[in-house]
């Protein structure tokens, strides 16, 4: 142990070891208990002998030495049977694993005539822990040593020897479920006065010890809430007494885990950093990174601090098993970018290349890797690499003779993951592969709604599988629409751009939504499949009234901010002035502090609202403005800037406070998808613009920025395809380009209408550009005129000569039945002869998409 104390060549051999109160190690340990043996020979009548006592204690387990100590320990005994100086040497002799049964029997029976001469005596305190935690006495013996236990705490709670009675309490496996909770309360007032003696470092371990497994068996707390701001408070002292403790860091993070959510847990917290902080090159470091990384969140960010010490941890400890309990938390931290995240990537790819196949967490940090490839792109070898690990987990799952559905939850997010990063096509085939064999698993027919969400959840399938997939999924919920499993389909059918307004799939989906909705209206899915609908702008009037009443209900459940505030952000716009349900529930989120990007939802929600009062929603400019100025640089800051000018109810400095903000984004991030959005909202306030830098005005270069625009792929997506297009082709038409941008906008407008041939804003956008073109050249008959490939040309005058797309109407076909218990579809995935739909084309996107690339998420 360390910090135990070391016995010297020169010191008394007596004293010495007697005062060690703890194992000692290795020769230390054995030339202590050499001298031990000379001092008993040369002083074989001291009485009490707590040489012997101590000897007993201090040697590891060895039948051979402990049978000598132990007949020596009983003759002494016998000597003065139940005398009180007896309690040391009987509790030593009792807390032996490895006595004789002859030996050990008496030793028990010393032990009950000695609380029954000495019931309440303090000295009796580890005389009463060993007869508790002992399986060998009688059920009669260990109910009177409970009986015992409760008098000596009513008399003795408060004592420094009540250490071992509580101890002994919350080991007993045989205790009663009231006792453990009566010890574990007094344990708190114990240690709020003891805590500076070293019996409390047991104490506390135990006392985590007994509430880990008190949850794992009732699945309920030990302690009552009531308590956990006085135990995280106390363990903080604790913990800055004992850090040197081996035990010390592993148990203060057990009690932050368990407090984090309280007042005494921040500052806990806090303590468990700054230890980490100062020991991140030891290996034993790995519970307190753990602990602070999983407790960082709303109300306590301390994730970005906890990053540092955590690499550096890695650094030297990545390949040890215990590193997946950081890799875990390090990789969900949403603080976690730049090149700090790309070498955690390297660090959690090395630990699967070591651990994958032997490690019961090897899915778990896959899943956790692939999902923070999303936040911050890797390298292209990294992501290589990790679409090859989750081959290989997926390829160890198909061998498992019967899968078990437990494990869906983390293959199947870790499935979608892969895909969603867009892989090479040899690797999409393969995970693919282990999709269509998943969905074709009759015995996962529970989890098959999961499962559905899972293959329909990344935008970039290739056509004909996501045909089949909307296929299979709609003959599903044809039978299946009001079950459970159906709402996590309808989420993965909800966000398939290629159900186009006016298609059978789109009425058929419209409807099975609005089964489920009637039919689940507390289920924790349900805020996140209206939010989903009310984020397409194609969704008909009767089921986006369903949602925005469904949404607007679900609130009521009081779910937590990061499920809120992406439904909030879409249903705010369109919540009625009478109901403020919505705004109550958003203002309340604010006010008790969430993570400044789920603020950015609920702001960009409540300002679009219009069931604010006007002090409502001056405090919510001025949050935003806030907010926007904390976190200027990054790309989500530009959904709220966007917002804010679009708002006609500016005064003054929030105007020019907004606009100078806006500048400094768009110089950042003026490639981002959703750049067009925020420009549009800029060029309605044109005083802003005419400042000049040089040859040009902000204005000019804005415009020279969207040209560019076009071209450009932020995070390897081109901007050609994207929904925004339409947008930014306006406005630079709109300010006369020059020739060569005319060109720029000709050929990227024929790639984006390719893509999305079905969009119906696809005409109109090619009448704009093709008199865009023959403006140009009419004003030029002699010269080249804007250089367009004929092609391309009379491409976008055929687009702009078709008819656009007639408007969804209103949906006339009944909802599907719904069936309580899960039924086979009418036919299964890839049956041969069974039609399937045409490839499917992507649509245009929902209401604008954030600045910072992607609509929020559920």
């Amino acid at each position: 142990m360390a910090g135990a104390p070391r016995a010297r060549a020169g010191r008394r051999p007596g004293p010495a070891l007697a005062a060690a109160p703890h194992e000692t190690r290795d020769a230390v340990r054995d030339r202590a208990l050499a001298l031990a043996d000379a001092f008993l020979r040369a002083n074989p009548h001291v009485r009490p002998n707590h040489v012997l006592a101590a000897a007993l204690v201090q040697h590891a387990d060895d039948p051979s030495r402990t049978g000598p100590l132990a007949r020596r320990a009983l003759a002494e005994l016998r000597e003065d049977p139940g005398a009180e100086t007896n309690a040391p040497l009987l509790a030593a002799l009792l807390s032996r694993r490895d006595t004789e049964e002859r030996a050990l029997a008496e030793a028990l029976e010393a032990g009950r005539a000695h609380l029954a001469r000495h019931p309440l005596a303090p000295s009796s305190n580890e005389v009463l822990k060993w007869l508790l935690v002992r399986p060998e006495p009688s059920a009669a013996d260990h109910r009177a040593a409970m009986a015992a236990a409760d008098a000596w705490l009513a008399e003795n709670a408060t004592h420094p020897h009540a250490a071992h009675v509580l101890s002994g309490v919350l080991l007993d496996r045989r205790g009663t479920e009231a006792r453990r909770r009566t010890a574990a309360a007094l344990s708190v007032d114990w240690l709020e006065l003891n805590w500076r003696r070293r019996p409390a470092i047991w104490v506390l371990t135990d006392l985590m010890n007994a509430q880990k497994r008190y949850a794992d068996d009732l699945g309920q707390p030990l302690l009552p809430a009531e308590l956990l701001p006085r135990l995280a408070a106390v363990t903080g002292n604790w913990l800055a007494q004992w850090e040197r403790e081996a035990v010390a860091v592993d148990t203060a993070a057990k009690v932050l885990r368990l407090t984090q959510r309280t007042s005494g847990g921040r500052d806990l917290a806090r303590a468990v950093l700054s230890w980490a902080q100062r020991n991140s090159g030891q290996s034993r470091a790995y519970p307190a990174l753990n602990a602070v990384l999983a407790a960082s969140g709303p109300g306590l960010p301390l994730g970005a601090e906890a990053v540092g010490p955590s690499m550096r941890w890695l650094r030297g400890h990545h390949r040890r098993e215990s590193a997946t309990l950081v890799l875990q938390e390090l990789l969900r931290l949403e603080d976690l970018k730049g090149d700090e995240a790309r070498a955690a990537y390297t660090y959690a790819l090395g630990w699967l290349d070591l651990h994958r196949g032997g490690h019961p967490t090897d899915t778990h940090v896959a899943r956790w890797l692939l999902l923070a490839f999303k936040r911050q792109a890797p390298r292209p070898e990294q992501l290589a690499a990790a679409v090859d690990h989750v081959v290989a987990l997926l390829d160890r799952l198909a061998a498992t003779p019967r899968i078990p559905v437990s494990s869906l939850h983390v293959h199947l997010p870790m499935l979608r993951a892969a895909l969603e990063q867009r892989p090479d096509p040899e690797r999409t085939a393969r995970l693919l592969q282990h999709a269509r064999r998943l969905l074709a698993d009759s015995d996962l027919s529970g989890q098959r709604g999961m499962l559905l969400q899972s293959l329909l959840g990344p935008r970039d399938l290739p056509a004909g599988f996501a045909a089949e997939v909307v296929a299979y999924a709609l003959r599903w919920l044809a039978v299946l629409a009001g079950t459970e499993q159906a709402g996590y389909a309808l989420k993965g059918l909800v966000r398939r751009r290629e159900i186009v307004a006016g298609s059978d799939e789109h009425v058929r989906m419209c409807a099975a939504t609005r089964v489920w909705l009637a039919a689940h209206p507390e289920h924790p899915e349900t805020g996140s499949l209206a939010g989903l609908l009310l984020g397409r702008d194609d969704t008909d009037p009767v089921t986006r009234r369903a949602a925005v009443q469904a949404g607007t209900a679900w609130l009521s459940t009081g779910p937590a901010a990061d499920k809120a505030a992406p439904v909030l952000a879409r249903l705010l716009p369109l919540t009625s002035p009478e109901d403020r349900r919505a705004v109550d529930f958003a203002l309340r989120v604010l006010r008790e502090g969430t993570h400044w990007r789920r603020a950015i939802l609920v702001l960009s929600g409540l300002l679009r609202c219009r069931t604010l009062t006007a002090g409502q929603s001056a405090g919510v400019r001025e949050q935003a403005l806030t907010l926007v100025a904390d976190h200027l640089y990054e790309r989500e800051t530009g959904l709220l800037l966007q917002h804010l000018l679009e708002r006609d109810d500016l005064d003054e400095p929030e105007e020019r406070t907004a606009m100078e903000h806006a500048r400094g984004w768009w110089h950042h991030h003026h490639e981002l998808a959703s750049a067009p959005y925020l420009a549009e909202a800029m060029v309605r306030r044109p005083r802003y613009l005419r400042q000049r830098f040089g040859h040009r005005s902000w204005e000019e270069r804005m415009m020279d920025d969207l040209v560019d625009w076009l071209g450009a792929a932020p995070l390897g997506i081109p901007n050609e395809g994207r929904g925004s297009l339409p947008t930014a082709v306006r406005l630079v038409k709109d300010r006369r380009p020059a020739a060569g941008q005319k060109g720029e906008i000709a050929v990227r407008t024929d790639r984006w209408l390719a893509a999305r041939p079905d969009d119906p804003r696809g005409p109109e956008l090619a009448r704009r550009v093709t008199a865009l073109v023959d403006e140009a050249n009419r004003a030029d008959p002699f010269g080249a005129g804007v250089p367009v490939d004929p092609d391309v040309l009379d491409r976008l005058r055929a687009a702009a000569n078709a008819a656009p797309p007639q408007p969804a109407a209103e949906d006339p076909t009944p909802d599907p039945p719904s069936t309580p218990a899960e039924a086979a579809p009418p036919d299964t995935l890839g049956t041969p002869g069974t039609p399937h739909p045409p490839e499917a084309a992507t649509r245009p996107h929902g209401p604008r998409t954030p600045p910072g690339e992607a609509a929020p998420s559920d």
